[in-house]
């Protein structure tokens, strides 16, 4: 304990928690102060979840004997979270005694007790140290008070409304600003709900602020509470978030354009049909099409490849845009984006090639998942492939499989086998759990386990020829498998054997 005390790491609270219930006094009261020590560094949503243990210890370990320090309230902030209702409503009267506001977010859980007693006492600390609560503790404790008016006994006290309305406040939005981007989905949903109730979010500065943030949820949010079913979001807020960097924000905001505003934003739509965002550019061309024709749109992403000066984004959107408008070049017109220097270019012409021409596409498709040098066209060639699983032959895959090839093509072939009969892969599955790739002998019993449970999800039976492979593998398999699953397989193909 005395190395966990030189550490003042508030991780190290779970591992003190048995010695708070030591039969030793002497343990004991040192974990004690050890705690008193380590509890103000708690925010409220590890303090709940400090609770949660700290009851879990109680109900083990109950010494209705021991009384924490006198002199320290925060052995009283502890004995709040205690199993026994008489110690946690005598901790909370001795908190309202000694008006330690710094006991906020333990007071207000008891606000949601289960013991009316226990409630009564919270309350009376709310009388006494009301006056003493400051703006920051509030904000601080806002997890609580959101999970407070949700749902439980709390969230008919008085006392949790006027915590919250004290958030409205005009003059403190720019702490609620600050305290946004580390708060969760409750908390963030609470304080925007008091910026809005306060008549903040109509502020132009905060607004500017919220959607040019680094958090994209933030601008979200405010478009959200700002938007209604009667009104329109106002043109330039929209103008803004459809102009951010982050990509949620600006499918956000086009999808909150009224048809009205939709129907006059012609040339900004036209720009989104060159937005990274796949699903930016399938918005524009969906609302463009309606007065313009499939033909003309895929002409204007024909013109951008033109450009001699175009960025190599700019290609890899252009290339995509075509064929995302129903465009589809001949197969001879894919080869120069195929071999084009940027991986993302080429990755967009494979993507595109096997979707217009798959068969055609299928020499390129092995040959970027024999290539190891490029991983994002490897894994792309691979998710391609697994849409079509039996694109390649079985003698293909076990050839990829081989030790010959390295561990990231073995590994791409493996997920192609999972996505065969599964009569067909128990075989290679079998013979994989003797291989020298650790990591692929893991992935085959991970994948037998799976092989077993989903068994009657199909009734393809299986030919003599692959019952006799899977039980050849099974036999070399045997010292290599746990006995539990050896012997499910093992009783498993013995019954499909010709008697």
């Amino acid at each position: 304990m005395e190395k966990i005390h030189a550490t003042n790491n508030i991780a190290a609270l779970p591992y003190l928690l048995p010695f708070i219930h030591h039969p030793s006094e002497k343990n004991r009261d040192f974990a004690e102060r050890i705690v008193a020590q380590l509890l103000p560094q708690l925010d409220a949503s590890q303090i709940t979840a400090l609770e949660s243990l700290i009851r879990e210890s109680w109900s083990t370990f109950n010494h209705d004997g021991h009384k924490f320090l006198a002199l320290s309230t925060e052995g009283w902030k502890l004995s709040t979270l205690a199993a026994s209702g008489w110690r946690r409503e005598k901790a909370v009267a001795k908190l309202a005694s000694s008006k330690d506001s710094e006991a906020l977010p333990y007071v207000l859980l008891r606000l949601n007790d289960w013991v009316p007693q226990v409630q009564a006492a919270a309350h009376q600390w709310f009388s006494s140290c009301s006056d003493f609560i400051d703006i920051r503790q509030i904000i601080q404790c806002a997890p609580i008070l959101a999970a407070l008016t949700e749902r439980g006994r709390g969230q008919s006290s008085p006392w949790v409304q006027t915590l919250i309305e004290r958030l409205a406040a005009p003059e403190i939005s720019p702490l609620l600003l600050s305290a946004l981007p580390s708060s969760g989905t409750r908390s963030r949903q609470l304080i925007f709900s008091q910026l809005a109730k306060g008549g903040s979010l109509k502020n132009s500065e905060l607004q500017q602020a919220l959607l040019t943030h680094a958090d994209p949820m933030l601008g979200v949010l405010l478009l959200k509470h700002l938007h209604t079913k009667d009104s329109e979001l106002p043109d330039h807020l929209l103008l803004r978030a459809i102009t951010s960097r982050r990509s949620l924000l600006r499918r956000y905001a086009w999808h909150r354009f009224s048809e009205r505003q939709l129907s006059q934003a012609t040339e900004l739509l036209t720009k989104a049909l060159f937005d990274p965002t796949s699903s930016m550019r399938t918005f524009a061309q969906y609302y463009l099409s309606k007065d313009i024709s499939s033909e003309e749109l895929q002409s204007r992403y024909a013109e951008a490849l033109k450009i001699l000066s175009s960025s190599n984004q700019m290609i890899a959107i252009s290339i995509l845009g075509f064929h995302e408008s129903k465009g589809q070049w001949l197969t001879d017109d894919y080869l120069p984006w195929l071999n084009h220097s940027s991986v993302r270019v080429r990755a967009s012409a494979l993507r595109c090639f096997a979707t217009a021409h798959f068969d055609q596409s299928l020499p390129w498709l092995k040959k970027e998942m024999l290539n190891v040098s490029s991983p994002t066209l490897g894994k792309l060639a691979t998710a391609l492939l697994q849409r079509r699983p039996y694109a390649l032959t079985m003698d293909i895959i076990t050839s990829m499989l081989s030790s010959e090839e390295s561990d990231v093509v073995r590994l791409r072939a493996f997920q192609l086998l999972c996505k065969r009969g599964k009569w067909e892969q128990l075989p290679c599955l079998l013979q994989l759990t003797r291989d020298s790739s650790e990591s692929l002998r893991h992935k085959a019993v991970s994948r037998l386990s799976v092989w077993l449970k989903d068994y009657n999800r199909s009734q393809i039976q299986p030919t003599p020829k692959q019952i006799q492979q899977a039980v050849t593998e099974l036999c070399k398999s045997k010292p290599v498998m746990s006995l539990a699953l050896h012997l499910e397989f093992h009783s498993l193909l013995s019954s499909l054997l010709p008697r």
